[in-house]
């Protein structure tokens, strides 16, 4: 048994990777590992209980990941995802695939995340997106409705946009419905499948939907903030109406899909004569 004021960053490292070997953990987990622990010492220094930090600065490298899954979501599969989720997981997922967002982010996203600016232009502010910044989300179409139906609908700042089935938290619910719609729509669940969707997959279907349907790639990059710190200064000239335009233009791609499928459902169960 060691201190945790004895720990080097040598330890740290030697450890990670022999339990990374054993129980044979991808790139990913153990970068989450890393992440955890760096956390855990960073508390520890606020209390004094070490000196120095063994994984400040990268001394303890993450290893390369293989992010470059891109699954995405055509309209008529999207439309049977929301056809066989229940009311509150299917506003979820259409307004994910209607911004970008990730999971975190619009779980996260409560009444006083909703602004409006002297010109009457409605946004989301997220305080904690990937990047670590702040963040506009412009609203336009079904997700300004929605969330102004929310907004309308609610009483305190800490009231959630996109509750779960029983008002609360709604990220465990959706870990634990989501994949249930995605089956019931006859797709693929999770990440060991080429084709496997998970609700990352709604992020992707965003972009893909905004290039195909002609919002510029910069506007694209700036609306789901795919972004380094340089890409943020080679894209700082455009104009936020760029983005209103393009979230309008996703908005509208969704809104005319699920309509059309609802009235085709509806169709379906008129009795014949």
């Amino acid at each position: 048994k060691r201190r945790i004021a004895d720990l080097t960053s040598e330890d740290i490292d030697s450890v990670l990777r022999e339990t990374a070997r054993r129980r044979k953990w991808a790139n990913s987990t153990q970068n989450r590992a890393v992440c955890q622990l760096a956390a855990l010492f960073s508390y520890a220094r606020r209390r004094r209980w070490v000196r120095e930090h063994p994984l400040e600065h990268g001394q303890v490298a993450k290893l390369p990941e293989n992010n470059a899954r891109t699954r995405w979501l055509r309209v008529h599969e999207l439309e049977d995802i929301l056809e066989k989720s229940p009311p509150w997981l299917a506003d979820t997922v259409r307004f994910a695939a209607s911004t970008g967002m990730r999971l975190g982010e619009v779980c996260s996203l409560r009444r006083a995340n909703y602004q409006v600016d002297a010109r009457a232009r409605s946004f989301l502010i997220t305080e904690k997106t990937k990047n670590g910044e702040s963040l506009a989300w412009p609203l336009e179409g079904w997700p300004l409705q929605h969330v102004e139906a929310r907004v309308k609908a609610t009483k305190f700042p800490g009231d959630r946009l996109f509750p779960g089935p029983k008002g609360g938290n709604a990220y465990t619910s959706i870990h634990r419905f989501f994949p249930k719609a995605v089956r019931a729509a006859g797709l693929v669940y999770g990440t060991k499948h080429k084709d496997g969707v998970t609700f990352h997959s709604l992020r992707h279907t965003m972009a893909s939907l905004a290039l195909n349907h002609g919002v510029p790639e910069s506007t694209v990059q700036r609306m789901g903030n795919w972004k380094t710190r340089t890409m943020v200064a080679r894209y700082a000239h455009l104009a936020d109406e760029s983005l209103r335009d393009g979230a309008a233009t996703v908005a509208k791609v969704i809104d005319l899909g699920a309509s059309r499928h609802k009235n085709e459902r509806d169709l379906r169960t008129i009795p014949v004569p």
